[in-house]
């Protein structure tokens, strides 16, 4: 699992949680990932792979590539991600008690301080999906 691939698999679980999924999310995601890892991503076989992690197993699996994607970031890559991410849950408006616990915990597992990036000033929700 490459940086692309572990931070995929992150985006499209926080994408899911709120039990609402645009494929103009997924669309998103990716050209995010494109643009800011540039690593072959066969979004076809992350899919698969997603799908087949049994629902139970479905935060480990967030957690562990969640430990990938921090041994291979530096912190600057980490602070952007959960930026994005925080963009991403925040497109339709409102946050998820899920998505903010999800977003929370991350956070605390990479030493980011969330608080400044969830500051409705700093952050602007401008992917525009619907």
């Amino acid at each position: 699992m490459n940086i692309a691939q572990s931070g995929y698999h992150m985006l499209m679980i926080l994408s899911v949680v709120d039990g609402q999924y645009a494929v103009a999310e997924g669309k998103i995601i990716v050209d995010y990932l494109a643009k800011n890892y540039q690593l072959e991503i066969d979004i076809d076989k992350e899919n698969q792979a997603l799908l087949e992690v049994p629902k139970e197993q479905i935060p480990e699996h967030f957690k562990k590539s969640a430990g990938y994607f921090l041994e291979n970031s530096n912190e600057e890559q980490r602070i952007d991600f959960i930026a994005f991410a925080y963009r991403l849950v925040q497109a339709d408006g409102k946050m998820a008690s899920e998505e903010n616990k999800i977003l929370t915990s991350l956070a605390h597992f990479w030493h980011i301080d969330i608080k400044p990036l969830m500051d409705e000033e700093t952050v602007k929700t401008d992917l525009n999906i619907d």
